[in-house]
């Protein structure tokens, strides 16, 4: 039987050379798309937040009313880390916003932004705060409190958007 250290004894040294830096480039690019460098994206936060469903207050979360939507639109993209996917001008104006797991759509449809709003489930209540707040959510402390709905509990937090939409952001516990 040959032993590692005999087996190399035979290899190259040029070849040894080569494959060093085969190595080590392979490990330098695999660091780079792990972080997602290589691609453009940001680094991936692996205590990041993921929104994983929207139940909406009250019919529908993808016809939440709100009273101008060139104005609300910043702040979802902005704060909240949404992407506006799609717009339409009839039957009135609205959008399309997707973040992660889920999407809600914002229409200038005549309802009440004040008595609507939608609860956000997410993997990591905490690491949802510390984001928007990085993001300038202009809210100092996530008064967090525990809401129980069924046989499920939630360690939740609650966000005024810009157009009075009322978000509930939870993680099971």
């Amino acid at each position: 039987m040959v032993t590692l250290s005999e087996g190399l004894r035979d290899i190259p040294p040029v070849f040894c050379v080569l494959c060093e830096f085969i190595l080590r480039t392979t490990e330098q690019l695999c660091d780079k798309i792990y972080n997602g460098h290589e691609f453009g994206f940001p680094p991936i936060n692996h205590e990041s937040a993921v929104f994983k469903t929207a139940k909406p207050y009250q019919e529908d979360e993808m016809n939440l009313p709100v009273e101008n939507l060139e104005e609300t639109i910043p702040f979802h993209e902005t704060i909240m880390g949404f992407q506006t996917i799609s717009r339409s001008d009839a039957p009135c104006k609205s959008a399309v916003l997707a973040r992660d797991h889920i999407q809600i759509g914002l229409a200038e449809n005549g309802g009440d932004p004040t008595q609507d709003g939608c609860f956000f489930e997410v993997n990591n209540v905490e690491a949802t705060f510390d984001e928007l707040k990085a993001n300038e959510l202009e809210q100092d402390d996530p008064d967090y409190r525990v809401d129980t709905y069924g046989d499920t509990s939630f360690r939740v937090f609650f966000v005024i958007a810009s157009d009075k939409l009322c978000y509930c952001i939870g993680q099971r516990l």
